[in-house]
C-alpha cells in the first residue's frame, strides 16, 4: 500500500511538472539580475531596479536597454526628479545618481542607513524615506554628500508617505492611520495629528494637484480608492470613493489615472480628471501564473508595472481595455535577450 501512495505522488508530480511546462514556456535566458521591486520614468527613459542592479530603458527606441549601474544591495524604491536618481537599497544604504545624460549614468554620493527602506519622496533638494523604523530626512543639496537631516516618528514602522505644501503624511504599516507631521523645519518635524477616515485602513497614499489619493480597505475584503481635498489651514476633506477590486500595493496618480498595483490580482486604472466622479477604465491581468505587480507609473495611455520575478510589463489603454505586453522580463517571458558579463 505505501508502495502504491509513493507511486501516486511521484506520478502527480509529473503531471504537474508536464502542465506548468507547457503553461510557462521555458525561458531562451535571464538576465543577470534579479527580481523586478521598483520603477519610475521620467521624459524619455524608464529606470528599473533588478536585484541590485539598475537598469535604464530607453522608450522611444523600444525600451531597449541603455545602461546599467549596480547598487550595494537590492533596489526597493527609485525616485527620479530633475537630473538626478534617487534609490533606497533595502536595509542598507540610500544613493544619489546623476542622470542629466541617463545612458550614462553617474553615482554621485551615499548615505549608509541600517533600517529598511520602504519609500522615497524627493521635494526642492530633501529626501523623505519612510523606513521600517522611522522617517529619515535627508539633505542632498550637495549630491556628493547627502547626510541625515532628522530621524523621528510617532510610531516606529511605517508604509508610505507624500509631501504636501509644508506638511509629510506617512501611513502607518498595517495600521490605517495616517500620522501628519509640520517639517516647515526638517531639522525639527512636529507631529500635528492622525487622520483616519471612517476607521478605515489605509494601504498607499498619493498627492496630486491638491488632493489626496488614499487607497482604503475595509473589513469582509472591501477596498476603495478615496478621494480627498486638502487645504490650508491643514484641512482634509472627503470628496468621493470608488471599489477596487484588493488590497494595493502602489499608488501612482497623474492628471487623468490613478494606478493601483494589487499585490497578485494585477492593476487597476481609474479615471480621476473628474474627481466628483472617478471612473473604472480597465484592469491589467497578467497571462503568467502568479504575477505581483509591485510598483507602478503610467502616462494618458499606457503604464508599467515591475512585476517582481516577472519583471517590467507594459499596458496600453483604451476606454474599457488593457492590452499586455512584456517589455523586459526576467523570468518566463520567451524572448531574445542579448547575454551580458558582468
Amino acid at each position: 500500500m505505501k508502495k502504491f501512495f509513493l507511486f501516486l505522488i511521484l506520478f502527480s508530480s509529473i503531471l504537474n511538472a508536464e502542465f506548468f511546462y507547457k503553461r510557462c514556456k521555458p525561458p531562451i535566458g535571464n538576465w543577470p539580475s534579479g527580481l523586478a521591486n521598483a520603477l519610475d520614468m521620467q521624459g524619455d527613459y524608464l529606470f528599473l531596479g533588478e536585484g541590485g542592479l539598475l537598469s535604464i530603458l530607453k522608450i522611444s527606441t523600444g525600451h531597449t536597454l541603455v545602461s546599467r549601474l549596480k547598487m550595494p544591495d537590492v533596489i526597493t524604491d527609485i525616485m527620479a526628479k530633475d537630473n538626478f536618481l534617487y534609490i533606497a537599497c533595502d536595509d542598507t544604504c540610500f544613493v544619489v545618481i546623476n542622470i542629466i545624460d541617463p545612458e550614462n549614468p553617474i553615482l554621485m554620493g551615499i548615505t549608509y542607513l541600517n533600517y529598511l527602506i520602504r519609500q522615497i519622496v524627493v521635494d526642492n533638494s530633501l529626501a523623505y524615506l519612510a523606513t521600517d523604523n522611522s522617517i529619515v530626512i535627508i539633505d542632498c543639496s550637495n549630491p556628493y554628500y547627502p547626510y541625515i537631516l532628522s530621524d523621528f516618528y510617532k510610531v516606529k514602522n511605517y508604509a508610505d508617505l507624500v509631501v504636501w505644501n509644508n506638511y509629510l503624511f506617512a501611513a502607518r504599516y498595517n495600521s490605517g492611520i495616517i500620522d501628519i507631521f509640520d517639517i516647515s523645519n526638517p531639522l525639527n518635524p512636529i507631529f500635528k495629528e492622525e487622520y483616519q477616515y471612517n476607521n478605515f485602513g489605509a494601504s498607499n497614499i498619493f498627492v496630486k494637484n491638491d488632493k489626496l489619493y488614499i487607497c482604503l480597505r475595509i473589513p469582509w475584503h472591501t477596498y476603495y480608492l478615496g478621494i480627498f481635498s486638502l487645504s490650508e489651514p491643514l484641512q482634509i476633506e472627503y470628496i468621493s470613493s470608488i471599489q477596487i477590486d484588493n488590497n494595493s500595493y502602489d499608488l501612482y496618480v497623474n492628471d487623468m489615472y490613478a494606478f493601483i498595483s494589487m499585490y497578485n490580482n494585477g492593476m487597476q486604472i481609474i479615471k480621476i480628471s473628474d474627481p466628483l466622479n472617478p471612473q473604472h477604465i480597465c484592469t491589467w491581468w497578467s497571462q503568467y501564473f502568479w504575477v505581483f505587480p509591485k510598483k507602478t507609473v503610467g502616462t494618458n495611455n499606457r503604464a508599467y508595472i515591475a512585476t517582481y520575478a516577472h519583471g517590467l510589463h507594459k499596458t496600453t489603454f483604451y476606454a474599457n481595455s488593457c492590452f499586455d505586453s512584456a517589455v523586459y522580463a526576467t523570468v518566463l517571458v520567451q524572448r531574445k535577450m542579448d547575454k551580458l558579463n558582468f
